[in-house]
């Protein structure tokens, strides 16, 4: 599921949907692990650029955790699903309503975090 964007750039919109499509394998594999121990739990995959606002204290901690001199280009990461509506609706305001609904062994949806926008997928597994 494509949902409406609102990047500034063509070239980061773009971009999105082959960050989407490349991290989503390593997501998966996260959440299967988790999903294994805990089916009820309702998390979202997100991958994360470095330059968005929203989550530029996360970075600087990654890298001082990791010891580089330099945050890395983007990560990924899983969340509870109620944790990411809070901030979708703090920082994106009605963006919490596109978020795809998780279907247990077969959906998981991922949001993906630009420096000018944000786009959500379901991610089928």
């Amino acid at each position: 599921m494509r949902v409406p964007d609102s990047f500034d750039e063509f070239e980061e919109s773009q971009a999105s949907l082959d960050r989407l499509d490349r991290h989503a394998p390593e997501i998966l594999q996260r959440y299967r692990q988790i999903e294994a121990d805990h089916p009820d739990e309702d998390y979202v995959g997100l991958i994360v650029e470095r330059g968005n606002d929203v989550f530029a204290p996360m970075f600087e901690e990654k890298a001082r955790q990791e010891g580089l001199a330099e945050p890395p280009d983007r990560f990924t990461s899983l969340m509870p699903r109620e944790d990411m509506i809070g901030l979708l609706e703090a920082a994106y305001p009605g963006m919490a309503e596109q978020l795809p609904a998780r279907i247990p062994g077969k959906v998981l949806p991922v949001v993906y975090f630009g420096k000018h926008g944000v786009r959500a997928k379901a991610q089928p597994y």
